[in-house]
């Protein structure tokens, strides 16, 4: 393979290296985040209007969506917009502890809720780890992450509703089989 192509797919994906980013840079990167997380808040209803799984899935699909755009295309203010995106997708966060609840019995709430907190928790310090000990370089950590997310979307697809959704909308028929 010729040298010099390796040499642009190399540096396409690490086109956004962090170091080299100024200060503002990276704190309008955090930002679009931040603001895409503020305006997702205005999906607040969506969760009680379609249902937790759709949802969820819509949110996990934005995030997919995001997290493959950012690494793959080398444009600051693509990956700006990327950020923004997946600040949007967050309601995934709060719909996913709804849903568990309403899915788990009473004695095992609480090692459920353990365990989604510790999922939750858990990509910072990887992340937090990868940076110290093995590289500085984002495009391996957020391809991993990335790949995770499409595995959750695909996992989200075959978990059933909510049952307690299905009663409240009036389809007993349905909660009662998610129960069985």
């Amino acid at each position: 393979m010729d040298t010099s192509y390796q040499y642009y797919m190399y540096n396409w994906f690490l086109e956004m290296d962090l170091k080299c980013l100024t200060t503002a840079s990276i704190s309008l990167l955090i930002t679009a985040y931040y603001v895409g997380f503020s305006v997702g808040g205005l999906l607040f209803g969506f969760p009680d209007k379609y249902g937790r799984k759709k949802s969820l899935i819509m949110g996990l699909g934005m995030s997919c969506v995001a997290q493959t755009v950012t690494i793959f295309v080398p444009n600051f203010w693509v990956r700006f917009a990327m950020f923004g995106l997946n600040g949007l997708s967050q309601i995934k966060n709060s719909v996913s502890y709804v849903w568990l609840s309403e899915c788990t019995s009473q004695p095992y709430k609480s090692s459920a809720f353990t365990a989604i907190n510790i999922v939750d928790a858990l990509p910072m310090v990887i992340t937090c780890l990868y940076f110290m000990f093995v590289s500085e370089q984002w495009v391996y950590l957020s391809t991993f992450f990335c790949a995770i997310s499409y595995l959750a979307l695909a996992l989200a697809f075959i978990c059933p509703e909510s049952p307690r959704w299905l009663l409240v909308k009036g389809n007993s028929v349905a909660a009662i089989r998610t129960l069985n």
